[in-house]
């Protein structure tokens, strides 16, 4: 019975980590407001606009420095209606 006990260890540990890994409905803390904003904006059209909305509306001021956006990589289809600004 001795060489089953660390077979059975060995199981509960993975059963142990494969339960409790993952799963957090919470929102990536790895990455930064920025970095969403550019996966959000990347992902879908709706992203896209909406990114640029938000930005149009968040201007305040002419000497406020640019907003890289190099992050972004436009989504395209070729089967989708153009999207109305």
């Amino acid at each position: 019975m001795t060489p089953l006990k660390p077979v059975l260890g060995a199981a509960a540990a993975t059963l142990l980590l494969v339960a409790c890994g993952g799963g957090s409905s919470g929102p990536d803390m790895s990455e930064s407001q920025m970095q969403r904003e550019d996966r959000e904006a990347s992902a879908t059209i709706a992203g896209l606009i909406g990114f640029a909305k938000a930005q149009i509306a968040t201007f305040t001021s002419d000497t406020a420095q640019p907003r890289a956006i190099g992050a972004i990589n436009p989504p395209t289809s070729e089967t989708a209606e153009p999207a109305t600004l």
